[in-house]
């Protein structure tokens, strides 16, 4: 943790929620309520949840980047507060063309599966894409999935492949099961269907 709150959505994950706790009762700060908010956020557990929310939105006002990212998930989601696409979309835009991996993959995964807006590979391809430049494995897996099936970019299994197992490497689950679909159907099969009914993650 740097002052109180996470670098990464994976720190938050990682946290001991009570040690965050005790640091935020010992010295109750924005950012210290920031960083608790993105613990509780991070355990995915409904109570946790909903009582995450306000220390999630201390973090937004003072443009913490986990909190931002929790809150746009929430906003999506509606966990733990009513559903919010558009404040959601906001959230992770603002956040992709900062930089962030996380962001980019999210909004453009929005894109890529319809998530309350109209369908849009193009737009998906270019947030993803920008994912995928900084090796966030979800997006090197869905861009791996755009190559597969020919969409945006033109069919190439090579390509595919070489995604495919640069997400792997980095942990995706999702790439190891398109790797064996890989081999299990051979190069000429055609996977467009396939890709379409596929989660982008």
């Amino acid at each position: 943790m740097a002052g109180g709150t996470f670098k990464t959505v994976e720190a938050a994950r990682k946290a001991d929620l009570k040690e965050v706790r005790r640091r935020l009762d010992a010295d109750d700060t924005p950012k210290n309520r920031a960083g608790y908010g993105c613990a509780l956020y991070a355990t995915d557990k409904r109570r946790n949840i909903a009582e995450s929310i306000p220390y999630l939105e201390t973090g937004v006002s003072i443009g913490d980047t986990v909190s931002r990212l929790f809150m746009a998930d929430a906003c999506l989601q509606g966990k733990g507060v009513p559903k919010d696409p558009p404040r959601a979309r906001d959230m992770f835009l603002d956040l992709a063309l900062e930089g962030n991996a996380d962001a980019q993959f999210a909004y453009g995964n929005i894109f890529y599966l319809g998530t309350d807006v109209e369908k849009d590979y193009d737009k998906a391809y270019e947030f993803i894409s920008m994912a995928a430049s900084q090796n966030e494995p979800r997006a090197l897996n869905t861009i791996g999935l755009f190559y597969l099936g020919g969409l945006v970019v033109p069919r190439d299994i090579d390509k595919a492949e070489r995604y495919f197992r640069r997400a792997e490497e980095r942990g995706n689950q999702n790439a190891t099961r398109n790797l064996k679909l890989l081999q299990k159907h051979g190069r000429d099969y055609d996977y467009s269907r396939a890709v379409l009914r596929s989660p982008a993650y």
